[in-house]
């Protein structure tokens, strides 16, 4: 991942390097967070009464605790809803 990450910040700013503490705790970081979307996810899926993880399942997370979209996916949102916090 370190490659993927340097070529990120590249895009970001050419005149940036990541060291090896901040790639580590950006892996660590990403590592967590997405552990903790597909465990709340998974929990939506669940209550559909479905076994199987779906992209809506991960874009209702998403929304609800972290107020992000994925382009792409249809947002379940009202127009002026605010995500709620956990």
């Amino acid at each position: 991942y370190g490659k993927r990450l340097d070529a990120l910040l590249k895009d970001v700013d050419e005149s940036f390097a990541l060291d090896a503490e901040a790639q580590e705790l950006v892996l660590r970081m990403t590592d967590e967070f997405v552990s903790r979307v597909t465990r709340r996810a998974v929990e939506y899926a669940k209550h559909r009464k479905s076994a199987t993880l779906e992209a809506v399942d991960l874009q209702l997370c998403l929304e609800r605790h972290w107020g992000m979209t994925v382009p792409g996916l249809p947002t379940s949102r009202r127009p002026g809803a605010q995500p709620r916090a956990y």
